[in-house]
């Protein structure tokens, strides 16, 4: 599994932004661009908000859920159970 930018490997969006808008017309980018610019300001500072140690400790609890069974993104149930 090819791991994407963010916490979780289902986060690719953020990442998709800025390619999804080469392909619209220029009025649009140019509405989108502040959009997509704030996506990724709001990106770094989820990832200037946590410690190499706090990502080393989601990356085991993740890696540990996996293990057992569970997927990202969960239901409430599975978590729960």
């Amino acid at each position: 599994m090819t791991e994407a930018p963010g916490l979780t490997w289902d986060n690719t969006h953020l990442s998709e932004a800025s390619q999804a808008t080469a392909s619209l017309p220029r009025n649009v980018q140019l509405i989108a661009k502040p959009a997509i610019d704030c996506l990724r300001r709001v990106e770094a500072f989820v990832a200037d908000s946590l410690t190499g140690s706090t990502r080393r400790a989601y990356r085991g609890d993740l890696d540990h859920f996996r293990a057992w069974g569970g997927r990202i993104p969960s239901s409430a149930e599975s978590v729960a159970g």
